[in-house]
């Protein structure tokens, strides 16, 4: 049998860097705002699990962006930036959470897994954003990874990477800066270009090209696009779906002049692979309903046989042996229907296919056998149907 398990969701496995902090330096009133309120922190003594913290929010009434403060003040103020750490974005995203809640450090990826998490637990909206920055004019050619999230019905942008500090004389330096807590839009596109163009949130959003060019253009030089209508859309389809999507608005938002060709391919390549995978475990899901209606079906037909072969003793109403028949060849049928709309993509996956659909053909003709014989022996007269298995194969 294919096992669901056997491929999972693997998330941009193939990157092995994350941006590290943005490294210049920011002065004392931009590190601090209205954000920094002591009634948005909670008391560390209450803190021991990532549920902790949701639950510390959960059991009070706070309104959702001071929710988000209270998450993103815990984070920046707790987790360091890990200038050392050469890691792989991890398959199970619960394994970074508690890999980064244990040892109070990490990397972007890191940061904003723990972000989301929260976010979640605390009946918030959130999405993982993933593209690349820029600093000082100079497009950054590692991959970056921040949020998006929802207040109100409306979304905001957070990093609570660079949020957290800064780089200095290659040595990391923690200060926290609310410039990237609900930062506007049209400001974090300065300096990051999320691969997707519908988390710009702008109704213009702008090309890698724009993004690595020292020359702005104008909205009218621009495409319209509706960024609310499209995450509205976003929100109602499927994963498939969206995946699918996305790779189409980054393809159409490249520009003539494509900056970090590499990694924008990287990404793409890593969309397709989980849209092959998306297929595949589809797949197995459809085949493996199909075997096992098959198998059901292969059980019931032999004990319908060994009836059969003891000449229907001890005798039953011709209309129960019949439903038992029916219900036979029904399993086989649904098994055939599942089996022909099965996605054949893979090779592997598509011999098991069509040799499971040969083995359900072959006994759906055994069926309609046993069924010739059972309406010649419901139109016999009763004394004279045990002749009947012994002219019958």
């Amino acid at each position: 049998m294919v096992k669901n398990s056997l491929i999972i969701f693997a998330w941009f496995v193939c990157f092995t860097s994350c941006v590290t902090p943005q490294k210049h330096t920011y002065s004392s009133s931009s590190s601090t705002s209205c954000c920094d309120d002591s009634t948005l922190r909670i008391p560390d003594s209450l803190v021991h699990t990532p549920r902790d913290i949701a639950n510390y929010i959960n059991d009070r009434n706070f309104f959702d962006e001071e929710k988000l403060k209270i998450i993103f003040n815990w984070i920046t103020e707790n987790i360091e930036y890990n200038i050392n750490q050469k890691h792989d974005f991890e398959l199970e995203h619960m394994i970074s959470i508690d890999r980064t809640f244990l040892s109070r450090k990490g990397v972007c990826y890191d940061y904003v897994e723990l972000f989301n998490a929260l976010a979640s637990m605390v009946n918030i909206k959130s999405h993982l954003i993933y593209g690349y920055t820029k600093q000082h004019g100079l497009v950054d050619s590692n991959i970056h990874a921040w949020c998006a999230a929802q207040i109100d019905s409306r979304w905001y942008l957070f990093d609570p990477t660079w949020g957290a500090g800064l780089i200095r004389n290659s040595k990391y330096i923690k200060m926290t800066n609310y410039r990237f807590f609900k930062i506007a839009p049209e400001e974090l596109i300065k300096s990051h270009m999320p691969f997707d163009p519908q988390w710009q949130l702008l109704d213009y959003p702008i090309t890698h090209e724009d993004f690595g060019s020292s020359i702005e253009k104008k909205n009218i030089e621009r495409q319209y696009f509706d960024f609310t209508d499209s995450l509205q859309v976003y929100s109602m389809r499927s994963r498939i779906e969206n995946l699918i999507s996305e790779k189409t608005r980054i393809e159409k938002n490249k520009g003539s002049r494509v900056y970090n060709k590499k990694l924008i391919h990287e990404y793409v390549s890593v969309l397709d692979e989980n849209i092959n995978t998306h297929y595949f475990n589809n797949t197995a899901d459809r085949y493996n309903e199909a075997l096992g209606l098959y198998r059901e079906g292969i059980v019931s037909f032999n004990e319908y046989v060994d009836y059969w072969n003891n000449e229907f003793f001890p005798y039953q109403k011709d209309k129960l042996i019949k439903a038992k028949l029916d219900l036979i060849e029904k399993k086989f049928i649904i098994s055939k229907t599942i089996i022909n709309s099965t996605y054949k993509g893979d090779r592997k996956i598509l011999l098991l296919i069509l040799e499971l659909r040969e083995e359900i053909i072959s006994m759906l003709s055994r069926v309609e056998r046993q069924k010739e014989f059972l309406n010649e022996y419901m139109n016999t007269e009763h004394e004279k149907r045990r002749l009947l298995f012994y002219s019958k194969i």
